[in-house]
């Protein structure tokens, strides 16, 4: 595994004109702070690189834009280790004040954020899909990577059967529910949701309040949603998978 990540840079999954993103990387760059992007491309050579076939040609079928950025951030990190944040996130600060979560990564191969239960919030802690960061090579991460594609593998399977509509939920599958239970063990009474002791040591989970003051905000640059583009509205009529595999531009 590689040593911790130089706070200097944050990757990011886009597919498409970076236009889009332009005021984020602006603003992650007037930080001090380099973004680096990287698509389905770099995606699909990571696949190659070091996965199974059969995960290159589950990524290469999926229609749902957010699934595959789900996949990518994961994979990513396995690769390059270092910093991740959604395409729509943007720095409050600069990168300095990252520096007490990356000391983190010199003791743990992956460290998540999680919304705590509050007025904003309500619920459950929330693990935070959109804000990661890794070791490069970590098993932790591989493992979780394998959990995600056989949530797809099985759903793919459930969709070449049948020409309707299989039902399925991205959020449970690669997303935040997905995280939640594969690293919580959710049924401690005394402790509430806590990691599961196989976790303890390799993963570090810091909380966050979503307040301005804090130095990643997660929606800063939430202007490209299409209505009716959203994954959560497409997934309700639109099937997952593709007959013919997903070919970048």
């Amino acid at each position: 595994m590689s040593s911790p990540l130089l706070t200097d840079e944050v990757l990011i999954f886009w597919e498409g004109d970076q236009a889009a993103i332009e005021p984020a990387l602006a603003d992650w760059r007037a930080h001090d702070v380099t973004p680096i992007v990287l698509g389905d491309d770099a995606v699909m050579a990571i696949l190659r690189k070091s996965f199974p076939e059969e995960y290159l040609a589950i990524y290469s079928r999926i229609r749902i834009e957010s699934c595959r950025s789900d996949l990518a951030r994961w994979l990513m990190l396995y690769d390059r280790g270092g910093f991740f944040a959604d395409a729509h996130a943007g720095p409050n600060a600069s990168s300095s004040q990252l520096d007490p979560y990356t000391a983190l990564l010199g003791d743990h191969q992956l460290v998540l954020f999680e919304f705590v239960p509050s007025e904003r919030h309500p619920g459950r802690s929330r693990l935070i899909a959109g804000m990661l960061m890794g070791q490069r090579g970590s098993p932790v991460i591989r493992e979780f990577v394998d959990v995600m594609f056989e949530q797809l593998a099985e759903h793919m399977l459930a969709e070449e059967v049948t020409t309707e509509h299989v039902p399925y939920n991205i959020f449970s599958m690669t997303s935040g529910w997905r995280m939640f239970i594969h690293f919580y063990d959710t049924h401690d009474e005394i402790r509430g949701d806590v990691l599961w002791p196989m976790f303890e040591g390799a993963v570090s989970v810091n909380t966050v309040m979503g307040t301005p003051d804090e130095p990643i905000r997660l929606y800063k640059h939430y202007r490209y949603r299409e209505p009716g583009n959203h994954w959560s509205e497409r997934q309700q009529h639109e099937r997952l998978f593709s007959d013919v595999e997903h070919r970048p531009h």
